[in-house]
């Protein structure tokens, strides 16, 4: 016969034991929640109880802590893809703003030193775009005019690298922060945009056809 679904929702269930009778059955329940702690010479906290803390990062100096809330449930470990709340924690004295009031971030990066973020935000139709905004919030957040992609990072030069697609294939393109000098940066399809070394030399991406991990130059 036709397959049938019998759960639903947000949960994702584990397991089967079905009654002798063959009309009830008890399975697992669960919705996967990621957690992020912090590991210093007082001992080990967590960083935020509610929500889902990911994509967690020190800014330069080490002082501060950036990190994305996704409120939104899920039975995925990745949460790249679901809108969240990005907030900054003064490690010394504990407290946590959010970074960027009014901005439901996708992907962010920070610049080497510490001072600039770049947020992937999602358009009403979906188009991703990337903002630029003062850690300090000494400026108002301003977008990358006439730039989609995805996966936004800071580049060699201050220059944002990002994925690109282009038909069914993701390549990896670079531009300056006012929306000009758009190009792409090697030939390479990538299914998955990495980010960048320090010292801005290596690109790490993830390639679909070998569906292996590489180190570009």
């Amino acid at each position: 016969g036709q397959a049938e679904q019998i759960t639903s929702g947000p949960t994702e269930e584990e397991g089967i034991a079905m009654a002798p009778d063959g009309r009830s059955f008890v399975t697992a329940v669960a919705v996967q929640n990621v957690s992020a702690w912090l590991h210093d010479p007082n001992g080990e906290r967590q960083i935020l109880l509610e929500g889902n803390t990911v994509d967690v990062r020190f800014t330069a100096d080490g002082k501060k802590l950036f990190y994305k809330v996704v409120k939104q449930a899920s039975s995925s470990w990745n949460h790249s893809d679901i809108p969240g709340e990005l907030r900054l924690m003064d490690l010394e004295t504990g407290r946590s703003d959010v970074a960027m009031p009014g901005f439901q971030t996708l992907n962010y990066d920070l610049s080497v030193d510490g001072q600039q973020v770049v947020m992937e935000i999602a358009d009403r139709d979906g188009t991703s775009r990337f903002w630029i905004a003062m850690v300090d919030r000494a400026s108002a957040p301003r977008p990358i005019p006439g730039v989609e992609g995805k996966e936004p990072g800071f580049g060699r030069n201050g220059d944002i690298l990002f994925r690109r697609t282009e038909g069914s294939s993701g390549f990896v393109y670079r531009v300056r922060p006012d929306g000009t000098g758009m190009q792409k940066v090697f030939e390479k399809p990538i299914f998955v945009f990495g980010g960048m070394s320090r010292d801005g030399r290596w690109i790490k991406a993830f390639r679909s056809e070998e569906h292996t991990s590489e180190l570009q130059s």
